[in-house]
């Protein structure tokens, strides 16, 4: 368990070019200094998860990396306050979150956003099933409504994680929301930025595209580099 994490800033990286999207996926790496490799037994356990087709294959369905699995636990699990996920599936993605949080021993929760009625039962289930409903947040509807919701209460989050749309529109609109949502030193995560599709097919990948965009008209938010298929992203101290 820990209490709260050092304000951790990690030095600005060039974006990568558009036509190296894909190879390779870089390993994961620890965004947070520690003394031992992982962040705890359950972090451990994630590298051994089964894979088939360099995706986890494990008991809630999914479309992850073991390395971007990796970075989600240590992000949530280390950043102060609470968690943002756009777009949960069948709650792969969540579980993880969810469960770094309750390890942390903070206060905290996840708001997960999700459009689609299928979705948000397959991952009420799967978060219910693993007793980690006290840590989860279900906030149903298209992230175009919810997050200016959240801008509304003025919510922030220490770490998001965005894997709804893909397209360049909704990318951007969930990057200039983070610029109200993210707290100072929070992360922002984007699920296939590092991905062939965003170069091969524009019209429903737009990942890469948004968020370097966003990155040429914002100050304090800086690219800090890729893990697995993740764009990792990184708002510097106020």
């Amino acid at each position: 368990m820990h209490t709260t994490a050092p304000l951790n800033l990690l030095p600005k990286k060039p974006l990568p070019v558009i036509d190296e999207l894909g190879t390779p996926y870089p390993a994961y790496t620890p965004i947070f200094e520690r003394p031992t490799p992982w962040v705890d037994a359950y972090h451990a356990g994630i590298a051994n998860l089964p894979v088939e087709g360099a995706l986890i294959r494990a008991s809630v369905q999914g479309y992850l990396r073991p390395a971007d699995a990796l970075l989600l636990y240590e992000a949530a699990y280390y950043t102060q306050g609470n968690s943002l996920e756009l777009g949960s599936a069948w709650g792969l993605s969540t579980s993880i979150l969810c469960k770094a949080i309750r390890e942390s021993g903070r206060n905290a929760k996840l708001t997960s956003i999700e459009i689609d009625p299928g979705f948000q039962r397959a991952t009420q289930s799967t978060i219910h099933s693993a007793g980690l409903l006290a840590f989860f947040e279900s906030l149903a509807g298209p992230a175009a409504e919810c997050l200016p919701a959240l801008m509304r209460q003025h919510r922030q989050f220490g770490m998001a994680f965005i894997d709804h749309d893909h397209s360049l529109t909704s990318t951007l609109e969930a990057c200039v929301a983070l610029e109200d949502l993210l707290i100072p030193g929070g992360f922002a995560i984007f699920h296939d930025f590092n991905d062939a599709r965003n170069r091969d097919e524009p019209a429903v990948y737009g990942v890469f595209q948004g968020v370097c965009e966003w990155l040429t008209h914002v100050t304090d938010f800086d690219f800090v580099g890729m893990v697995g298929c993740c764009g990792l992203v990184q708002r510097r101290a106020a």
